[in-house]
């Protein structure tokens, strides 16, 4: 008897971090190496856009999101005009855009000087951003606070802004809504399935950082009432489609439908 075969795929952003001259390699080694019946389960849209790209069968792929526990987040009411918190999450990494993010929130400060970045990850551009801040002369509104817990600094944050590029799904992305927190992410990614319709979640296509700051000011120069009713659709928004309990029950619903 035939045992089937299950792999869950995060993301194949990795193979084109493996360097030009082994990428094919990869490639080939990751489909010789899949069993013949295998179903691959993609977090999200856009992982399973990336494997058919790459010659993998549609039909051998299915959706199922990453979920979060939302009953970790809660929301916070809006504490402004006294201050603007906007969140950088995630390592500090080229494929996160953390330069760009700098850039960004620079355009932000231009017009809300009561705007403070929160950069909440580490990694090897650090130092550059650091850097970058002391010549673009922000030092005092952008703090590097390392590893730290999401629910706690989505408590005190107005704004994610997620500039990571290639992004398979966006766990923070998630977070952040279930906290009732707005999201500027990069259009094209795996948080373009996360964000719902609305003026105050936005997919950006473009590598300008006014266009971002643009779309950032719809959040930062709207009213606490507005805020408020739009932080309590983000959060349903995100319990009745990222739950992790909707993505178990769909894996369950996979698994049980698997004949012997």
């Amino acid at each position: 008897m035939k045992l089937p075969y299950f792999i869950t795929e995060h993301g194949i952003h990795s193979w084109s971090e493996k360097g030009l001259w082994k990428r094919p390699l990869v490639k080939a080694w990751y489909k010789s190496t899949l069993p013949e019946g295998t179903t691959i389960i993609a977090i999200s849209p856009k992982v399973k856009r990336d494997l058919v790209d790459q010659g993998i069968d549609s039909s051998s792929i299915v959706v199922i999101s990453n979920g979060i526990d939302t009953g970790e987040f809660t929301i916070s009411s809006s504490q402004r005009p006294h201050r603007l918190n906007i969140a950088l999450v995630g390592s500090l990494i080229a494929r996160k855009k953390p330069l760009f993010a700098v850039n960004v929130f620079n355009e932000i400060y231009k017009q809300h000087n009561n705007a403070r970045l929160l950069v909440a990850g580490v990694g090897p551009l650090q130092g550059k951003m650091e850097s970058l801040v002391t010549k673009l002369q922000i030092d005092s509104r952008v703090e590097f606070i390392g590893h730290t817990n999401t629910r706690e600094l989505f408590s005190d944050s107005d704004l994610l802004l997620h500039t990571a590029d290639d992004e398979p799904f966006g766990l923070v992305v998630a977070e952040a809504m279930a906290s009732g927190v707005p999201v500027i992410a990069r259009a094209g990614g795996g948080a373009d399935a996360l964000l719902p319709p609305g003026p105050y979640c936005s997919a950006v296509d473009s590598n300008v950082p006014t266009i971002w700051a643009k779309s950032a000011a719809q959040v930062l120069e709207a009213s606490a009432q507005d805020l408020d009713i739009a932080a309590m659709k983000l959060r349903g928004h995100v319990v009745s489609s990222f739950d992790v309990s909707k993505t178990s029950n769909q894996y369950l619903q996979l698994y049980q439908g698997v004949k012997a």
